[in-house]
């Protein structure tokens, strides 16, 4: 059995050119990937935009969570929950609480809203994650919560 490749070719789906040409195709684009360039949580080109700010507060590895201020940013993170759908077919890379790269898949409107600092990015310790507006961003910004992953807002942590 061959590569599949080899499979289409034979079954007379796919010409040997089409197939040298998808071949060269897929090496210049291995070839002309930036290995230097790190990924950065928080955008979707894996780039900040120049003069772009982005603070996300990453949770210290072996500090115990603070129960009553565990309390308090739920209570502000549910209060701040941006109502309506905003599910869709983009993705926004945040850095999450267990250090890993998740997502949220946004609808236009709601990618919109993160990219112009309008909404941010909570996780719950569970892993939940949703928007919250403006305010409730800023709110968890100040109080230094790790609750809040990503927000393009000008507060900095007090």
């Amino acid at each position: 059995m061959g590569s599949l490749r080899d499979q289409l070719v034979r079954s007379g789906l796919v010409s040997q050119e089409q197939a040298r040409a998808a071949e060269a195709a897929k090496t210049t684009r291995r070839e002309g990937r930036s290995q230097s360039t790190p990924a950065v949580a928080g955008t979707t080109a894996g780039r900040l935009p120049a003069g772009a700010r982005a603070w996300v507060p990453l949770p210290a590895p072996d500090q115990p969570a603070d129960p009553l201020q565990e309390a308090r940013d739920s209570a502000i993170a549910h209060d701040h929950r941006l109502p309506g759908r905003v599910r869709g077919n983009r993705r926004w890379y945040f850095a999450g609480r267990d250090r890993r790269l998740p997502c949220l898949e946004l609808n236009e409107e709601a990618m919109g809203l993160v990219e112009r600092g309008e909404a941010g990015i909570v996780e719950t310790p569970e892993g939940e994650a949703w928007l919250v507006d403006r305010d409730g961003a800023e709110l968890l910004a100040r109080a230094g919560s790790t609750w809040l992953r990503a927000w393009r807002g000008r507060t900095e942590p007090s």
